[in-house]
């Protein structure tokens, strides 16, 4: 049976600094009656002491990934860093190059998002972030998130996104 037509949830920032999310999930969110969603697969974890993640860690987020195969068959990516493990399952649709390989980074490499979704408006998103300065490398929706993040911060930024989405964003500098 279905268990939910529709799931909107948000995540508060936690002590780490910077893992938020906001997602809305089900078939009704995808046009779909049963069957499996066409969806990537997103991971992670946090260590709210703020110690270093360790191997089992990584090795932890690697098979939640593993049990999500079937969502990214295009890839599979881990990002670890500090406190924070990021993992991401691959299903490759609006850009199809290794560019948009996730987790991605900005270009200093200090922020880190793994995404699942699509963000409707990224377009006009991404023309007013380009006229802000920010360039991009990739051409899908997932680097609006980062470079949204770096010129507008969360709260900005969850204003201005429309469509259905999950995230988690690790702002390195932010958990220093």
């Amino acid at each position: 049976g279905n268990r939910s037509e529709y799931l909107l949830a948000e995540v508060p920032r936690t002590l780490s600094g910077g893992i938020l999310g906001k997602y809305e999930v089900g078939p009704a969110a995808h046009g779909l009656r049963g069957g499996i969603d066409p969806m990537c697969g997103i991971a992670g974890m946090v260590r709210l002491d703020r110690q270093n993640a360790t191997p089992e860690d990584r090795s932890a987020v690697a098979r939640m990934l593993q049990l999500q195969r079937h969502r990214g068959p295009d890839g599979e990516g881990i990002y670890t860093h500090g406190p924070a493990v990021l993992g991401h399952r691959r299903l490759a649709i609006i850009d199809l190059s290794e560019v948009a390989n996730e987790p991605m980074s900005n270009e200093a490499g200090n922020i880190w998002v793994t995404f699942n979704g699509e963000i409707y408006n990224f377009r006009e998103l991404r023309t007013e972030l380009r006229a802000a300065g920010h360039c991009f490398k990739s051409n899908g929706d997932t680097e609006v998130l980062l470079h949204g993040y770096e010129q507008w911060g969360m709260e900005g930024l969850l204003k201005r996104l429309r469509g259905m989405f999950a995230f988690a964003l690790y702002d390195a500098e932010g958990c220093h």
